[in-house]
């Protein structure tokens, strides 16, 4: 019985262990691709034109493929053959461009560089800010549903990460539009995770290590962009 003791803790431990690892070679993971891709596509944003529209045209190839791959990984609404299947994919086609391209209208706009630099940041913001605080803090869930590690803390967290960002840029106009745009950003990444539950995986794909697929990363841009060029356009 002792001996069966012993090596039941040591195994405990040795799975603690192993998670351990797993969870600092993912966040090393997500935090290489936040510091390679970041960089990439403020540069995106910065030289705008053609650069800025050649890389959103590449995030919705590649998002538009992921879309495909769930389909085909799960039941996906608006997907049922014959007439289904035609709206559906068409839906899939012009979700990413139609909603995403609302920052290469941003970036041409008045003001362009500093309000689609200070959309990203929100955006950026609210999804750290989210993370961390969900991880370390979290206590209730926001949507358990969708995805079990979203918490309400974390949601808060990002809100008020979000408007500290829009404030810094765009003064105390800038409450109104970090709070629109950081819940925007936390709707979209919910919506992306009920497409993946309808699907019944984990990530959209691969490409992006330690954050899955382009879906992954560009979900609460994708949905944020729109509300962020509108808002700016109407009120600010």
């Amino acid at each position: 019985m002792r001996w069966g003791g012993q090596a039941i803790l040591e195994l405990s431990r040795t799975a603690r262990t192993a998670r351990t690892a797993i969870a600092r070679s993912q966040l090393a993971a997500r935090a290489f691709t936040v510091l390679v891709g970041g960089p990439l596509i403020l540069l995106a944003v910065y030289v705008g034109g053609w650069w800025l529209l050649g890389t959103l045209a590449l995030i919705s190839a590649i998002g538009f493929a992921e879309i495909l791959y769930l389909y085909g990984h799960g039941t996906m609404p608006g997907f049922e053959r014959p007439l289904g299947y035609g709206l559906g994919f068409t839906a899939a086609l012009l979700y990413i461009p139609v909603l995403l391209g609302h920052l290469y209208l941003l970036r041409a706009g008045p003001d362009g560089l500093a309000r689609a630099l200070v959309t990203v940041a929100v955006v950026w913001a609210t999804d750290l800010a989210a993370f961390f605080a969900g991880r370390y803090l979290g206590r209730r869930k926001l949507a358990p549903r969708l995805s079990p590690g979203k918490t309400v803390e974390g949601a808060v967290a990002g809100v008020v990460a979000g408007i500290v960002v829009a404030v810094i840029g765009f003064g105390a106009a800038g409450v109104l539009f970090g709070l629109v745009v950081a819940v925007a950003a936390i709707i979209g990444d919910l919506f992306e995770s009920w497409l993946k539950r309808r699907a019944r995986v984990k990530d959209s794909g691969t490409i992006l290590p330690g954050h899955g697929g382009v879906l992954d990363r560009f979900d609460s841009l994708i949905l944020a962009a729109p509300m962020a060029y509108w808002l700016l356009r109407l009120h600010l």
